[in-house]
């Protein structure tokens, strides 16, 4: 990454005008300032300069503290801590008489400046006037981000602002934020399900809604953050041309028998659309650049079509059936230069679940000469095809075999399954003349008015 450090001459000190023309100045006189914000993601390499502009007001106000006499000099002291002053900033306030005061360098050094004030003639400096401290014209410069902050302090002579104490000065702010780093990229990835439905034809070959998305990418730019040249935060001042996203799961069912994963209608079944809707037709966004059996990407995402909310919609293919399973997603962005943008990895973004039966029996047990039965009857008017798993107590491994394990149950009928025929635990260790007990979960592709078991 390229390396970034700027530098701007000292600029002369001169009198303000007036307030700057920023819609907002660091109130140093707060508790609290609001501190002028720059994104976190910039590099801070060396000495990195910070620039004033619409995102980036580099003024601070503070009311000036003491009233004195007429034609009467006052002394102003400004310390930086956290960043140095890339050139003399200006401080400006009115006099009593709402005239601009004369506003010279007394003294300056390492973290500091002094300033004289003196009112215009024959008249007197007031302690509700507010004083404006602007360091926009050649910025400031940091070699971290821990933050920058200024202290104000107001003295009677020259001698006592070189020489604060307690004592000699006649208010002190203390040191507050003037400038803080803060994320200007936020991605927020929103984990959905889309359900896959047993009343399709064939099962589970479409979705109960066609138009659920199955996550939420949500990426923003906050605009109140500056970037390194003080403009506000933007897609393109952060980002490049080649970001990528990227979704892992499975995605084999999108694609149909005669289908090749890299043609362009399979590809068309998993889009990103800004609408949450997942309208049919083409998508708003962008059609998937590849499908996987395991993973669907989108590459070489522009910044500005990135950055905004994104929902991953999926069409079924129509005949397959529909895997169950959960995705994640990766991000990779590609940042301008001077920046860094964290990557997402391994992010949850979604899940596909049916919506067939699903009954468990908690306890079977079948005693030393005695034998179980589990019964499924189907009420429907379409046969239903099911599958028997079991759950066993530490130290049994159950096994499951035949109708016990997977089978068919007819319409209008039921299945009678005898579990001791069909069913073998084996013990470890072993004891003699005991029965043994298990768990059954037996999912029936089937809605659940039409399925019973026993």
């Amino acid at each position: 990454m390229k390396k970034f450090v700027l530098k701007a001459a000292v600029l002369a000190i001169g009198a303000l005008a007036g307030v700057s023309a920023f819609a907002a100045a660091v109130d140093i006189d707060a508790a609290s300032p609001t501190s002028v914000k720059y994104a976190s993601e910039a590099t801070v390499s060396g000495t990195t300069l910070l620039n004033a502009g619409a995102a980036a007001d580099q003024t601070a106000t503070v009311a000036f503290g003491a009233s004195f006499g007429s034609d009467v000099t006052a002394y102003v002291r400004v310390d930086v801590a956290g960043g140095t002053f890339a050139g003399s900033p200006t401080l400006a306030v009115d006099d009593d008489a709402a005239a601009a005061a004369t506003v010279t360098v007394a003294q300056s050094g390492a973290g500091y400046i002094i300033y004289a004030v003196s009112p215009t003639a024959g008249n007197g400096l007031s302690s509700t006037e507010l004083a404006t401290i602007d360091t926009s014209a050649a910025g400031i410069n940091v070699t971290g981000k821990g933050g920058v902050t200024l202290q104000y302090r107001l003295f009677e002579t020259l001698t006592a602002a070189a020489n604060p104490a307690t004592n000699n000065t006649l208010k002190d702010t203390g040191a507050k934020s003037y400038i803080s780093f803060a994320n200007a990229l936020t991605t927020t990835i929103t984990s959905m399900t889309k359900t896959a439905d047993v009343a399709a034809s064939p099962s589970y070959s479409a979705f109960t809604s066609a138009t659920a998305p199955l996550a939420k990418v949500s990426i923003a730019v906050d605009g109140g953050v500056a970037l390194l040249t003080g403009a506000a935060a933007s897609a393109g001042g952060l980002l490049g041309a080649t970001s990528d996203v990227t979704f892992t799961g499975t995605f084999s069912f999108l694609k149909g028998s005669a289908e090749a994963y890299g043609d362009n209608v399979v590809k068309s079944r998993l889009f990103l659309n800004n609408n949450v809707s997942c309208a049919a037709g083409a998508p708003t966004v962008a059609a998937a650049t590849t499908v996987a059996a395991d993973s669907a990407e989108f590459l070489n995402v522009a910044a500005a079509t990135l950055v905004q909310d994104h929902y991953l919609c999926m069409t079924a293919e129509g005949s397959n059936e529909i895997t169950t399973g959960t995705y994640t997603a990766d991000i990779n962005y590609e940042p301008q230069a001077s920046y860094t943008v964290s990557d997402i990895s391994g992010q949850s973004s979604g899940e596909i679940k049916r919506n067939g039966v699903r009954m468990v029996a908690p306890i079977t047990n079948q005693p030393v000469g005695w034998y179980s039965r589990l019964i499924i009857t189907n009420t429907g008017t379409t046969n239903r095809d099911y599958t028997v798993t079991a759950v066993s107590e530490d130290g049994k491994t159950v096994n499951l075999t035949g109708a016990a394990s997977a089978g068919t149950v007819n319409a209008g009928k039921m299945v009678t399954i005898d579990l001791d025929q069909l069913v073998s635990v084996v013990l470890s260790p072993a004891p003699a003349n005991q029965g043994v007990r298990y768990s059954l979960v037996v999912t029936v592709n089937a809605p659940q008015s039409e399925i019973d078991g026993d």
